[in-house]
């Protein structure tokens, strides 16, 4: 939680995040997806605050599908990320 700080400006960056992880996993998924997945995790959490529910659970949905994925392929690695989903 950000305690008061600037919002809207997190919620601004973190959006910028998706928008350029999305672009590197699209070129190379192997090396950005799970950087894709997390930045959705973290949207989801900054729209909850905004009080935007319905995105921040389309967000989370997204992340969740991303890591599943992930863990499909490298279990190891990738199911404790569904564990720390928000």
């Amino acid at each position: 939680m950000l305690g008061g700080g600037d919002r809207a400006g997190a919620l601004s960056a973190i959006e910028e995040a998706v928008a350029f992880f999305r672009d590197l996993a699209g070129a190379d998924p192997a090396a950005f997806t799970p950087d894709l997945a997390g930045s959705l995790n973290n949207l989801s959490i900054q729209r909850a605050e905004a009080g935007d529910r319905a995105g921040a659970l389309s967000a989370v949905e997204e992340a969740v599908a991303s890591y599943r994925d992930l863990a499909g392929a490298d279990s190891a690695a990738f199911t404790p990320n569904l564990w720390t989903i928000t």
